[in-house]
């Protein structure tokens, strides 16, 4: 009885923030394709990456540039914009629009303190490092590497022509596209065929599979609404990785 009457009191409140939220009088998506824990998310996952044929074009072609959706478990509302100049300000003032914070644990975990986790002065201070690195004179140095990637890549293209005779057919373009570290890390990955480019090409397949299965869906979700279950001893969230 008692957690019942918690969970009515939680159900309350989110119903009360979104009722409360400054986006309500935005046009919405339409309700038929929402689903009534999921939101609309659901349906964004289940059409897959078709991106000029996604539901948020659709959307923005009926609703206008800047609508809302429904989110999952009950959470306030989600303004989604494709206006260029609201995505202007956004970039131009991206230190007051924060990354969700409840990712920041997960992203620290996968990818370590980088920029891509950092804020504030942090990300400044990460930003004012890396910036030496896209120079003119920084990107003149490399340009040897990038051409003998190249290189590389459309011999392996030809030959892989080659070998299919001329004929019509489908390839997954992504084996000839892990050529050099060299450029990034300073590391040779021998083409993509070395035994270490072959295992970070594994694991971002893995990854890739896993975002299209429903726990990859729904387990990010229920982090984003729920952060102290990253805390919990289960090895999938605990696993750091192996690169």
């Amino acid at each position: 009885m008692l957690c019942a009457s918690v969970l009515a009191a939680l159900l309350l409140h989110q119903l009360f923030l979104r009722w409360r939220s400054p986006i309500r009088t935005l046009w919405c998506a339409p309700a038929y394709q929402r689903h009534w824990l999921w939101g609309h998310e659901y349906a964004i996952w289940s059409q897959g990456s078709n991106v000029k044929n996604s539901l948020h074009s659709k959307w923005a072609a009926s609703l206008g540039p800047v609508y809302r959706i429904e989110a999952p478990l009950f959470s306030p509302d989600v303004l989604v914009t494709s206006d260029n100049t609201s995505a202007q300000h956004i970039l131009q003032h991206c230190y007051r629009y924060i990354k969700s914070p409840e990712f920041r644990p997960a992203v620290e975990k996968w990818l370590g303190k980088g920029v891509v986790w950092a804020e504030g002065e942090e990300h400044k201070q990460q930003r004012r490092v890396l910036a030496p690195a896209f120079t003119l004179s920084s990107v003149m140095r490399i340009t040897d590497d990038v051409m003998a990637c190249a290189e590389s890549l459309n011999a392996r293209l030809f030959k892989h022509l080659a070998i299919q005779g001329g004929e019509s057919f489908s390839t997954n373009i992504s084996p000839f596209t892990r050529h050099h570290g060299s450029v990034a890390f300073g590391y040779d990955l021998g083409g993509g065929q070395s035994a270490d480019a072959k295992s970070i090409s594994e694991s971002w397949h893995h990854d890739v599979l896993l975002a299209h299965t429903f726990s990859g869906f729904c387990v990010p979700l229920f982090i984003a609404k729920f952060p102290w279950l990253q805390k919990l001893p289960i090895s999938a969230l605990q696993n750091e990785g192996d690169l």
